[in-house]
C-alpha cells in the first residue's frame, strides 16, 4: 500500500461542525463535486445527488 493511501486513511476525520462564515469558492465546490463522483458506490449504482447552494 502506498504511503499516501495509508496517510489518507490514518488522518481521516469526521466534521461535526461547519463554519458558515467561511464560504467556499465556486471552483472549490465544483472540484469537490467532481472528486466525489469518482468515489466508489455500492454495486456501482452511482446514484449521485448534489445540491450546491450559492453558486453564481
Amino acid at each position: 500500500m502506498s504511503s499516501s493511501v495509508q496517510n489518507a486513511i490514518e488522518s481521516r476525520i469526521s466534521i461535526n461542525r461547519f463554519q458558515a462564515d467561511r464560504p467556499l469558492a465556486d471552483e472549490t465546490i465544483t472540484t469537490l463535486v467532481e472528486l466525489a463522483t469518482k468515489a466508489p458506490t455500492a454495486f456501482n449504482m452511482q446514484n449521485w445527488r448534489f445540491i450546491a447552494y450559492g453558486l453564481s
